[in-house]
This record gives structure tokens, C-alpha cells and sequence, in this order.
């Protein structure tokens, strides 16, 4: 499970922003909390995040950060060459941040040890990676790496040095380096980085083709979910190709195709069009495609697809605009899935960014469960949790937003902005 995660220069962030997945001492519901004694006495985690704020604060850049951090971990052996330098977005409202580092940080529990892992870089190199673990609670260094100077290898550090020190690049990662080179602790944590699953802009489109492909499993309890939060679904079944319309013309043109490719003709023989079953006049079942389904249940397909998986193994997903396209008690039904124990036995953790105030007035999270990001007057945003701000259990939090008491809300005189706009317009 992910601790914590911090950014510095890159996108919006400016500054270091850090978001905690480590409850706090909150006299909030604590039944759905993730235990973490082994790793420190009185320590528990949180297994949801819910970032708010208004358009353009920061919230999609959050798991954006993430998401790069991610992708920097496995592939930058691999993607790169020599000399190519290192793609980054650094802050763009400020001139000397492009003469400064871009900086990662994650802290995070595998196999029951907390880890400690990061790095910075500018636009031609990795200026500094280390890793560093606490077994039984104390502080022990795998490797510390600088620019210009070679890697620091502690006493649990394993295996070949020099070999793996060689074949790192100054654009390159010496976790993603030892991984694809079967270093057995950092392929663990290569494995970590791969398991985290980032969901941006998600629409329910490339989701359901992957299911429809085979390359992801559809899960049967998403039928139910469907059904208990009064979609109209109580069924599904798999259509092959053969039998579906929308796949009629493609399987004439592959018929008269001896010389068809290999690779597409397997895509093409494990493609299932997925129906959706409704429940009509007498209790009988009319299936549709699920390309006719509305925005929103395809969206929840698709999600719950990935969710089920992440909640089975216990792993993390994050998921940009959660509530678009999908009804509010939807939402909070998705979010109750990683609140509750029943649901979320083996402590799988949700980071989501929404508009949808109200989850603050459900008793689905907790205040710690809630932050909130806003751009300060010099265009950087600034993440901070609700309990930065003095709140009591039984007050309205939602009420609270929205009147602008904790920050991160637009404020809008309606009568200004009508009388903006239409002056624009007469004017035009």
C-alpha cells in the first residue's frame, strides 16, 4: 500500500506538495481503517483519498505526477537512449524552474516492510535516486545514487554492483536497470510501480474494448453492483463474433483474407461482444449491446471491472474525475467498495479526484479521507488535507465548501460574471 507521495516542480506544482494515506488521530469511524502495527505501533492507513478543488487547480496533475513517476520506474532503461535526456513538465510560471529539479517521492509498504523511494532530475539526467527500507522500524540504506559520483550500495543490498552500476545511463533509473537485470529487491519493487493502475481521462471507451479483446476480465459482480444502484441490468453474456452485427462486415472481409495477419486474426477469434441483459414486461430479459448502454453504465463497466481486480489482490488505483458521467450515488458506492472491511479485506486503496460534494456529506469518509487543492495568486497549487483546517465531527462539511471556508472552491458573484458575459457579448 501507497504511505505517502510527494512532487516538486512539475506541472502546477511548484513548491513540494505532499498527499498521506496515514490516518490521523480523528475521533472519525474507523472500521474500514487498513492496520499497519507491524510496521508501527498505533499505525493505520487510509483506503481512500478523495482530492477536491475547482477546474484547473490541480487535482488530474496530482495523478499525473504519479502516473509519470510510474512510468519513469519502468521504462526509463528501456524507452531511452544515450544522450536522448528526460522528458518532464516542469513548472512554467516561475523562469527558474527550468533550471531546477523535478522531484518524486513515495512512501510504501511491501511484503509487510515500509519503503522509502525517490528521485530528481532536470532535462538531462537523474540528479539523485535513493531507496531506503525499515525492517523492524529502523532506517537502513539499499542505495543512494548522485550525478557524477557512484552508486552507494548498503549491507542488504544483493548481488552484482558493478555489472548493474555499469549498465545504468544518466537518464536511466538504477531500479528500472536492476529490475529488467533480475535484482531480486528491486524487482519487487519494479513489480510494486507496475501493479499501481492510473486512470486518466477514463470514459469507458478503451475499457470495454479491452474487455470485448479478452484483455480484461469482465467481472460478474459488476452485474450486481448494477443491479443494487437501479441501473436496470440483471444480466450479461458474451456474443462471438460471428454472431454480432457490429462485427458482421469485419468477419465477411476476414473470410476472404488467406494472407491475413496472424496477430489480427487471434484478436479477431478471441473478440466477444459483451450484451447487457434488462428486465422487460413478465420478467423477461432483452439484451442489448453494450456500445447502446448510456455514458455512464459503460463508464461503471469499466471501472468496476479494474476495482474488483485491485480489491481481490489489494493493490491501488487512481481514477481522474470519478463522478463524470455517473450518478452521485453511484459514486458513493464505488468509494463505500474501499471503506468497508466486507468488501475490502486486504487493504486496497483508492485516490480519486471529484467534484461531487456529496461524498462530504455522506458517512462514507472520513475528514482525513478529504483534501482539497488551490492555486495560490502566483499560479501554483497548494494540496492540503481538511484536517489542516479545525472541523468538528457532527459539522456540515459539504455546507462548508460550498460557502468557501476551507478553500479550493471557485468564487463566483453570479451577477458579476452575467453582467462580464454580457457586456462581451453586446460588445462583439
Amino acid at each position: 500500500m501507497i504511505l505517502r507521495f510527494s512532487v516538486q516542480n512539475y506541472l502546477s506544482f511548484d513548491e513540494e506538495q505532499e498527499i498521506s494515506f496515514i490516518a490521523s488521530k480523528l475521533r472519525d469511524r474507523d472500521d474500514g481503517l487498513i492496520d499497519l502495527e507491524h510496521i508501527s505501533s498505533g499505525l493505520q492507513g487510509l483506503p481512500v483519498a478523495v482530492v477536491y478543488g475547482a477546474n484547473a487547480s490541480g487535482k488530474s496533475n496530482l495523478l499525473r505526477a504519479l502516473s509519470t513517476m510510474r512510468q519513469l520506474v519502468l521504462f526509463s532503461h528501456s524507452s531511452s537512449g544515450p544522450g536522448q535526456g528526460i522528458t518532464r513538465k516542469a513548472f512554467a510560471l516561475r523562469g527558474a524552474c527550468q533550471n531546477e529539479e523535478t522531484k518524486f517521492s513515495i512512501d510504501f509498504v511491501l511484503n509487510n516492510v515500509r519503503y522509502h523511494y525517490g528521485f530528481s532530475f532536470d532535462d538531462e539526467m537523474y540528479r539523485e535516486e535513493w531507496l531506503h527500507f525499515y525492517p523492524e522500524g529502523s532506517r537502513r540504506v539499499l542505495f543512494e545514487r548522485e550525478a557524477g559520483a557512484p552508486v552507494k550500495f548498503g549491507p542488504s543490498f544483493k548481488g552484482e554492483k558493478k555489472i548493474l552500476e555499469s549498465l545504468m545511463r544518466e537518464n536511466s533509473l538504477f531500479v528500472s536497470v536492476a529490475a529488467q537485470n533480475n535484482q531480486d529487491i528491486l524487482g519487487d519493487v519494479f513489480k510494486f510501480f507496475d501493479r499501481i493502475s492510473i486512470e486518466l481521462e477514463l470514459d469507458g471507451k478503451l475499457g470495454i474494448a479491452k474487455i470485448k479483446r479478452g484483455d480484461r476480465e469482465f467481472d460478474e459482480r459488476s452485474i450486481k453492483f448494477l443491479k443494487l444502484i437501479g441501473a436496470g441490468i440483471v444480466g450479461f453474456r458474451r456474443k462471438n463474433p460471428d454472431e454480432s452485427e457490429h462485427f458482421s462486415m469485419f468477419s465477411q472481409i476476414l473470410k476472404h483474407q488467406s494472407n491475413f495477419s496472424k496477430i489480427l486474426r487471434e484478436q479477431y477469434e478471441k473478440f466477444q461482444d459483451l450484451e447487457l441483459g434488462h428486465e422487460g414486461k413478465g420478467g423477461e430479459i432483452f439484451y442489448f449491446n453494450i456500445d447502446d448502454e448510456s455514458a455512464g453504465t459503460r463508464k461503471i463497466v469499466d471501472i468496476l471491472s479494474q476495482i474488483f481486480s485491485v480489491l481481490d489482490r489489494g493493490g491501488f488505483v487512481a481514477i481522474d474525475e470519478i463522478d463524470i458521467s455517473v450518478h452521485s450515488q453511484a459514486t458513493e458506492a464505488i468509494v463505500a467498495l474501499f471503506a468497508n472491511k466486507a468488501t475490502n479485506p486486504n487493504g486496497a486503496q483508492l485516490l480519486a479526484t471529484t467534484h461531487d460534494t456529496n461524498l462530504m456529506a455522506s458517512d462514507i469518509l472520513r475528514r482525513d479521507e478529504i483534501w482539497l487543492v488551490e492555486k495560490n495568486p502566483e499560479g501554483m497549487s497548494e494540496l492540503f488535507p481538511l484536517t489542516d483546517i479545525r472541523t468538528r465531527k457532527q459539522d456540515n462539511i459539504e455546507k462548508g465548501y460550498l460557502e468557501g471556508r476551507y478553500g479550493a472552491v471557485p468564487m463566483v458573484d453570479i451577477r458579476d460574471l452575467i453582467a462580464e458575459v454580457g457586456c462581451g457579448a453586446q460588445n462583439s
